[in-house]
């Protein structure tokens, strides 16, 4: 049993949608992943929109959610859903996570024109939040597809995200990324969204995705001082 600094046993809420069953499924599993280390987690199973109205004031210490699929077109979505929330307003963004280095760096991205330079400002922020780590991808759910190619064949499968993404309508992205068009159903034969994270304070994503209230680093560097 893992304790507090002031002797506490070391637990955290885990709140879930009631009509999510395998996001329940998933709490069950983080239940029993985590006392094996000496943690508890209380998972409470509510309506979803109770768990909405908690995660827009940041009344949780964490959940389980979907980050689907209209995320991962544009890197500007590391800006839009992970950069620090406004002023007494802790459910604006994804988590609630915090870090004044990460903001800076995709702000300036996001006001960057040569490539190459977002390109390098993009990774170091990926660098900072899987080091940070305040949510984490859980699964990428598989799923079949059918449709007619005579109507459409350009269909381009990720997984996690089968084939209703915004990739399979962009002309000449096919071409572009080298990754060819399906030619039958499945999710499986593109690559996967980047992984984006869980910690303690935390909320899932993805098919699920854990995340967590993030505290802020100034937080932690008060009481380290």
């Amino acid at each position: 049993m893992r304790r507090t600094p002031e002797g506490n046993r070391l637990e955290f809420g885990l709140s879930v949608a009631a009509n999510e069953p395998q996001h329940q499924r998933s709490a069950q599993l983080i239940t029993q992943q985590v006392e094996a280390i000496g943690v508890k987690m209380n998972v409470e199973s509510i309506d979803a929109a109770t768990l909405r109205q908690r995660r827009a004031t940041g009344n949780y210490d964490s959940f389980i959610t979907n980050l689907e699929s209209h995320a991962h077109a544009d890197p500007d979505a590391l800006y839009f859903f992970f950069r620090s929330p406004a002023p007494n307003t802790p459910g604006t963004v994804f988590g609630s996570y915090s870090n004044p280095q990460f903001d800076r760096l995709v702000e300036q991205a996001r006001a960057t024109i040569d490539n190459g330079e977002r390109k390098r400002l993009l990774v170091e922020a990926q660098r900072i939040y899987a080091q940070d780590s305040p949510a984490l991808v859980l699964y990428y759910p598989n799923g079949d597809y059918a449709y007619r190619t005579a109507a459409y064949d350009g269909w381009i499968a990720d997984t996690g995200h089968g084939i209703l993404t915004k990739r399979s309508f962009i002309p000449g992205y096919e071409q572009a990324s080298n990754e060819p068009a399906l030619t039958g159903s499945g999710a499986d034969d593109g690559p996967p969204w980047a992984a984006i994270g869980v910690g303690l304070g935390l909320a899932v994503v993805g098919g699920g995705v854990l995340a967590a209230r993030s505290r802020r680093r100034e937080e932690y560097e008060a009481e380290e001082a």
